[in-house]
């Protein structure tokens, strides 16, 4: 196990702000993105990191960046552009409260202009999402993450791979696997990997990323969560809830996992060797983080949550 107490978090995703709807109407509004909706968690819940990102020289820029700066989080590597606006995310809550979204993004031609943080053996890089893929700012992400990996950081990936790209999925497979490859832990939903894999087995998912990726989590909403590596098979039930909104489950199950790998001081050599009772108790963290912002209308963990999370540390 690493002794390191000044392991970092670094997430590289999108900014957008996300106006919640339901019956029409709106009823929330904060800033989001995958894995930013990650970060936000983990800065509240005590972890030290930093988001990699851009966002407009706008309103909406400046209620992004105050949110990391009020949790703890840094916000000196993300880009301030003039030249386009934040980006929004209308999310349409039906009658199970799962959401459905429309994108309004007005980005400049010169994107991610950044330094590359220092990054050191067993920090933790988190990624994913459309801004992994994208050919206008893949030199910057690859070259980042393939840094992280060289330096010896646990890259965990969330493809958050959805329908509307699935025409694009010959183009982007490439890419997909280069992800892959660079990774830990890759943790996908059943609509991830439906989308492309065309399976929701997880032995048939585990098949073709175990050649890139041997550490697989796989979630299936409300049905269950499930781990696969080579020494492992398991399997965990989710609690049965009356979700407010699933906004920001998905990954605040992530931030859930990164939560546990810093608090088990968890380094990159020791995930091969992890035994079963590890994997348990990070899945039921995550697990737990997750239920918890099913139940507001915020992208992530409560302070209230954290609070008593910090309180048994």
């Amino acid at each position: 196990m690493v002794h390191n107490n000044n392991r970092q978090v670094f997430g590289l995703g999108e900014t957008v702000f996300d106006v919640v709807f339901k019956n029409g109407k709106p009823i929330a509004g904060h800033p989001g993105g995958s894995t930013f909706n990650c970060m936000i968690s983990l800065g509240r819940c005590g972890i030290n990191g930093a988001f990699i990102s851009e966002t407009g020289n706008d309103h909406i820029g400046d209620i992004t960046i105050k949110l990391l700066e009020d949790n703890d989080l840094s916000g000196e590597y993300v880009n301030r552009f003039s030249n386009g606006k934040s980006a929004l995310s209308l999310a349409f809550l039906d009658e199970k409260n799962d959401a459905e979204y429309d994108y309004y993004k007005d980005y400049p031609n010169q994107r991610l202009q950044l330094e590359l943080p220092e990054i050191k053996k067993d920090d933790i890089v988190v990624f994913g999402s459309f801004i992994a893929l994208n050919e206008a700012v893949r030199p910057f992400v690859k070259k980042f993450v393939e840094y992280a990996h060289s330096a010896g950081a646990i890259i965990y990936y969330d493809p958050n791979y959805r329908d509307k790209h699935v025409h694009k999925l010959e183009n982007l497979m490439p890419t997909l696997t280069e992800n892959f490859k660079l990774s830990t832990i890759v943790r996908g939903s059943d609509e991830d990997f439906q989308n492309i894999y065309k399976t929701s087995s997880i032995e048939k998912v585990y098949n073709n990323i175990s050649e890139y990726c041997p550490n697989l989590i796989y979630t299936a909403n409300s049905k269950a969560v499930k781990v696969k590596t080579k020494n492992h098979e398991l399997k965990h039930k989710v609690p049965n809830i009356q979700p407010i909104s699933t906004v920001g489950a998905g990954d605040s199950f992530n931030a859930g996992i990164v939560y546990s790998l810093i608090k088990n001081n968890i380094g990159i050599d020791d995930i091969p060797g992890l035994q079963k009772e590890s994997w348990d108790k990070m899945i039921q963290t995550a697990i737990s983080f997750s239920t918890e912002v099913c139940m507001s209308y915020e992208n992530y963990v409560s302070k209230g949550f954290a609070k008593k999370l910090l309180s048994k540390s």
